[in-house]
């Protein structure tokens, strides 16, 4: 018994990433303050997924690009494809 409430305790204690709460499973850039802003979209057929575009969209700053492009494209956390 003492084992279990260790590990509720250590799972209670254990930081969150952007974006995640207990029971989520959407992934943490989606909080981004200004991911519309710079990003776009990628078609693939049946859907569509957000894409990091090499310059800067017109409604975002060259600072709010760079920062964007660093989390989300492969140098970053996330994996998120070119546009």
């Amino acid at each position: 018994m003492k084992i279990f409430a260790a590990l509720v305790g250590l799972l209670q204690a254990s930081p969150m990433l952007i974006g995640q709460s207990r029971g989520s499973h959407a992934p943490g850039y989606l909080d981004l303050p200004y991911l519309d802003e710079c990003t776009g979209t990628k078609d693939y057929g049946t859907w569509q997924g957000i894409c990091v575009p090499a310059t800067p969209p017109a409604a975002c700053t060259t600072e709010k690009h760079l920062r964007t492009h660093r989390l989300l494209s492969s140098e970053g956390h996330y994996n998120i494809p070119s546009c």
